[in-house]
């Protein structure tokens, strides 16, 4: 079991720009490691007992049998709790995942190509407005780029429809990623069903019911009139599916350990309660401006004039708590373990910097360059070439040579002859 999880640890973080996952990211698995050592000092504070006892001895001889019960068991007590203390202090995680996407000149996102989150931020929009046009009416009354407002007093900021819709996409979009990566989790690391717990839509209905396009997307088929045909018994097992109008279907089920809850916080973050540890997600949308490379916007998003175009900054808030209670009489450490390469994945697919990484950009940026200087120099001598015509076609187009008067004489000339 463990050798299946170092692989299925392997496996997520391959393909992560640095190779391996950040020393903060794996606080659970220093947190496992901890409770071994705690149990290590405590059978090194045994043997020490055993080798003090002649002075132990010495002491209940002078001060008598009841100072000394006290007394070694308020030390042995500060002992623990100070171990205790110290082994567990790093049971904290909490973390910024920076993500972005681009709105065009008609206030549709557009999708950088290879950018996973772009691409999915993009086609979910527009599945939505194609299938509820309300939230294309709301988006486009109050678009994001009207978030931010001045007035006498300075810059004001307005939570208007805009602004929703974009924390509800995202959240929908980290919850369906966490259900798929808690699927291929637990499969690869062959944890049984029976300690296994799938919430489904009726078992979060505060998140449901706070969340436009989780309500959409995951309701059922045959409720929905762009899947006329494909919402039968016969199919109830689909996944994913796509209708020819664009309308998007996702079957929700996420798989958590036994005893764990999801719920929505007052704060307006997700909630997440595991026997090992308490997680809460939060999306932080303030309508600021990403920087982007501007050779990026223009190859990749496809428009010519990246000017027109205006990348946003959205950030989802990650923290998790560990459960002393847990870290030291819990068993099942492996069925908690994915929070760390959940968010290691988070930042994979969501991250703008590691997506510029991983495409390597700088160097393909220079090579661009290159080509386009190499075009220029090319357009260039065409140009020179067709301004420089051949002498003979000057001369038979040059102004005050009558070439018809000419052949009309030497006709004459002939027929005199």
């Amino acid at each position: 079991m463990a050798r299946r999880l170092d692989v299925l640890a392997t496996q997520a973080t391959r393909n992560r720009p640095g190779g391996e996952l950040d020393s903060r990211e794996r606080f659970l698995s220093r947190l496992r490691e901890a409770k071994w050592s705690l149990l290590e000092i405590i059978v090194l504070a045994v043997i020490l007992s055993l080798s003090i006892n002649i002075l132990s001895s010495l002491i209940f001889d002078l001060a008598g049998r009841r100072f000394f019960y006290f007394a070694s068991i308020g030390t042995i007590t500060l002992c623990l709790a100070y171990s205790t203390i110290r082994q567990t202090k790093d049971r904290q995680f909490d973390g910024r995942i920076g993500a972005s996407f681009i709105i065009g000149p008609e206030n549709r996102p557009i999708d950088l190509r290879g950018y996973r989150f772009s691409e999915k931020f993009s086609s979910l929009i527009v599945s939505a407005f194609s299938e509820n046009p309300a939230l294309a009416r709301q988006w486009d009354r109050e678009p994001v780029s009207s978030m931010l407002e001045l007035t006498d007093e300075g810059v004001r900021l307005v939570d208007n429809s805009g602004a929703k819709l974009t924390r509800e996409l995202v959240e929908y979009m980290t919850l369906e990623r966490m259900a798929t990566h808690l699927t291929d989790y637990f499969n690869q690391a062959g944890i049984p069903e029976n300690l296994l717990v799938t919430r489904g839509r009726a078992d979060i209905p505060d998140v449901l019911l706070s969340n436009r396009f989780m309500e959409l997307f995951s309701r059922d088929r045959s409720d929905r009139p762009d899947f006329p045909e494909e919402g039968g018994p016969a199919n109830t097992r689909t996944v994913t599916a796509w209708s020819r109008s664009g309308g998007y279907y996702s079957r929700f089920g996420l798989p958590l350990p036994h005893k764990s809850t999801v719920t929505r916080g007052n704060d307006g973050s997700l909630r997440i309660s595991c026997p090992a540890f308490k997680a809460s997600i939060s999306v932080g949308f303030y309508g600021t401006n990403e920087y982007i490379p501007f050779d990026l916007l223009k190859y990749q998003a496809g428009n010519p004039d990246p000017r027109r175009i205006k990348c946003y900054s959205v950030s989802l808030i990650v923290k998790v708590s560990a459960n002393r209670s847990f870290i030291l009489g819990g068993r099942g450490w492996n069925n908690h373990l994915w929070v760390e390469s959940f968010i290691d994945s988070l930042r994979e697919e969501f991250d703008v910097e590691a997506y510029i990484k991983r495409i390597n950009w700088p160097m393909v940026s220079a090579i661009l360059h290159g080509i386009d200087c190499q075009a220029q120099v090319v357009n260039s001598e065409l140009a020179t070439e067709q301004e420089d015509a051949p002498d003979s076609e000057e001369a038979s187009s040059a102004p005050g040579v009558d070439v018809s008067g000419a052949e009309g004489s030497q006709s004459a000339s002939e027929a005199g002859e």
